[in-house]
């Protein structure tokens, strides 16, 4: 007796790419827009640094956008969408998991920060590198790779915060995605900033009892240097510690997504 197996049995990249063309015309416009918006910051991002000043610094203040832009990155599932039609789509949990998660996790923060990169790398090669004081002090401070590792981890968190909401919810979800995301990022920066203000405070006391009777401005001097040279390798720990909470929540998103997939599938 010969047994015939489903063809929903085994993984097809074939319907992932169906449900990639389902959701192509709410992503086609996504798509576009954010490689140009990221090339136009890192342009101006580089015109603002070569500017005497703290005009420089209004550059940083543009990658903000950037940031959002990849926070509520997932909510262009919630367009032109229809929960009913999703569920019906011709393909496993597994293959709209995969599609939705890759695009979300990887595709939305290499649209959003690949241009902005290479347009100030680009920018940088052909006209040279910023000759302000200030950018080229911020260049100088080596920040340890564990260090940068955990900061592009915890950008994570509000993007797969608002997947996952987006994923989950029947009505307002573009809205309820980006609230939910905004909520994720308050409580990660509330705990990083209170963790750094307590260190902060304790190094400066401890300067401020080892100096009892020095000249108060010199006091001051020593506490400011002595924060600014060792603050960063003090908390170093604790970034640590905070990108490793920080993965396992994204991968709790990651889960949660896929599930909540898994259960609307009919």
């Amino acid at each position: 007796m010969t047994t015939t197996l489903s063809t929903y049995d085994r993984f097809s990249w074939h319907r992932v790419g169906a449900v990639a063309g389902y959701y192509a015309p709410a992503l086609r416009t996504q798509i576009i827009v954010y490689p140009l918006v990221s090339l136009a910051i890192g342009a101006v991002t580089y015109i603002l640094n070569c500017l005497p000043g703290g005009i420089a610094m209004l550059g940083s203040m543009l990658s903000i956008i950037l940031s959002f832009m990849c926070y509520f990155g997932p909510i262009v599932f919630a367009r032109r969408s229809n929960k009913a039609i999703e569920t019906l789509l011709p393909a496993t949990s597994a293959e709209k998991s995969t599609f939705i998660v890759t695009y979300c996790m990887v595709s939305i923060p290499l649209l959003t920060y690949l241009p902005f990169y290479l347009c100030t790398y680009i920018l940088e090669f052909l006209f040279g590198a910023s000759d302000n004081e200030i950018i080229q002090l911020a260049s100088q401070l080596e920040v340890p790779k564990l260090t940068k590792l955990s900061g592009m981890i915890q950008t994570l968190v509000p993007l797969a915060t608002c997947m996952f909401v987006v994923m989950m919810r029947d009505t307002n979800r573009s809205l309820m995605g980006m609230v939910w995301a905004v909520v994720s990022l308050i409580v990660a920066s509330m705990i990083a900033g209170i963790y750094g203000a307590v260190i902060a405070f304790r190094m400066g006391f401890a300067d401020a009892q080892a100096n009892a009777g020095a000249d108060p401005e010199e006091i001051s001097e020593q506490i400011a240097q002595h924060i600014a040279t060792d603050l960063t390798a003090t908390l170093q720990p604790f970034i640590i510690i905070l990108g490793a909470i920080c993965l396992l929540y994204v991968i709790l998103m990651i889960v949660l997504t896929c599930r909540t997939i898994k259960n609307q599938q009919i």
